[in-house]
């Protein structure tokens, strides 16, 4: 992948190569230096995160995305509220989380609203707030990128991280879309209303 390519996944998660090398303070990539800072502890604390392929991807996911990058090296749009990887028994397993609109309306309640560019946000100030949340929890099927190994060379670490992270988000958003899908066809997830107030 080139430094400018755009990795769009159906405007479900986005990674952005460009944005990531402009930022780089050491001119090479803005994630290769989160990386860098995170992976002495965590080898140390687990050293099979630089040889087991779930390990391996479930610590880049963690790196490329909030709270730890942000904004991160990856993200995700609206109705997704927050994607996280982990090794599950081995296996790699996602947390979903999607934001929904209430089945009724509550009285007395405030629900979602939308900011200036479309996005769900949680009401502020608000004293009753019902938000509807949907928690999925999907293993991946996916045939992971090797990890770099313990003498890899910074670059090395980088580019396999970037593999790790783009197989991964290709595979949730190939077991979150059908969802999603369905979601909207019983106009319980509004996709297509992401940018109207």
């Amino acid at each position: 992948m080139n430094a400018t390519a755009r990795v769009k996944l159906p405007r479900l998660v986005v990674i952005d190569e460009g944005y990531d090398k402009r930022r780089a303070s050491d001119k090479f990539s803005r994630f290769g230096r989160y990386l860098a800072m995170r992976l002495p502890a965590v080898a140390h604390a687990d050293p099979d995160v630089l040889t087991n392929r779930i390990r391996w991807a479930a610590f880049a996911w963690a790196a490329a995305t909030p709270p730890v990058m942000s904004p991160g090296y990856l993200r995700w749009n609206d109705p997704v509220e927050d994607i996280e990887l982990n090794w599950d028994d081995g296996q790699l397993a996602a947390d979903i989380v999607i934001r929904m609109e209430s089945p009724a309306r509550l009285v007395g309640w405030q629900g979602w609203q939308r900011d200036r560019h479309g996005h769900l946000v949680e009401p502020w100030p608000a004293d009753r707030v019902a938000l509807n949340r949907l928690s999925l929890r999907t293993v991946l099927d996916v045939v992971l990128p090797d990890p770099p190994g313990p003498r890899a060379t910074h670059k090395q670490y980088v580019q396999a991280a970037k593999a790790a992270v783009t197989v991964a988000a290709i595979a949730v958003v190939e077991a979150v879309t059908p969802v999603l899908v369905e979601l909207d066809r019983d106009g319980r997830c509004r996709s297509d209303r992401v940018g109207q107030p």
